[in-house]
Order: C-alpha cells, then sequence, then structure tokens
C-alpha cells in the first residue's frame, strides 16, 4: 500500500485527501485508510511524487489528520468501523428504511423553491 495526498478542489473550499493506492499485478486501486490499525501506516510507502511535491512536515500533518478523522484511538476508530459495518448489515437485511438519492434531491428542489 503507497499513501497518495491529493488536493482536491481550487478554492477556499478545497482540502486534502489521503488515501492507499494498492499497484498490484497492473492494477491502481485507491481505498480509504482512515479506519487502517496505525501499525499498518506505518509500514506504507509514501509516493515518490508526493516526496517531490510537499514537505516532510505537510506530509506527516496531512496523514496524522487522516488517521484520526474517526478518533484518537485505535479503540474509537474500531468502535466506529463496528458502527459502520452494523448499519451495512442493517441496510442490506433491510432492518432500515433508505430513501433513493434522486427522492432527496428532489425534495430539496421543492423545499428551496418553496412547494
Amino acid at each position: 500500500m503507497i499513501i497518495d495526498i491529493r488536493k482536491v478542489g481550487r478554492s477556499r473550499n478545497a482540502y486534502f485527501s489521503v488515501s492507499g493506492v494498492c499497484r498490484e499485478k497492473g492494477i491502481k486501486q485507491s481505498f480509504g485508510i482512515e479506519y487502517m490499525p496505525w501499525s499498518k501506516w506505518l509500514g506504507c510507502e509514501v509516493d515518490k511524487q508526493i516526496l517531490k511535491k510537499m514537505t516532510k512536515n505537510e506530509i506527516v500533518a496531512h496523514c496524522l489528520w487522516e488517521m484520526t478523522f474517526m478518533g484518537f484511538t485505535q479503540n474509537k476508530i474500531r468502535r466506529e468501523l463496528n458502527v459502520l459495518k452494523r448499519r451495512v448489515r442493517d441496510i442490506k437485511e433491510g432492518k432500515v428504511k433508505t430513501i433513493p438519492f434522486e427522492e432527496v434531491m428532489q425534495k430539496l428542489e421543492d423545499k428551496i423553491k418553496g412547494k
């Protein structure tokens, strides 16, 4: 797994996205790594292009932000991951009602227009 950091957007709302990239067998796949155990983070390389573009302090700051995004301890992160897994299971088992994206957008549009 190689750590990749990319700036997303150009305005004041721009942010940096930190992800893991797996480059096995010629396949380049990007993964969210905010739930990854910290011990695995330590074994990751940083993309060589990122090392050329950013200072080490910037890289560390972005990685620390991503590592602690879901919590400041590994136990907290594990609990958040379990909550997420439970929600996915509940959706797959039909235990919760979901609303299609299109329906949500239509309701928002109607609300904005005052319908």
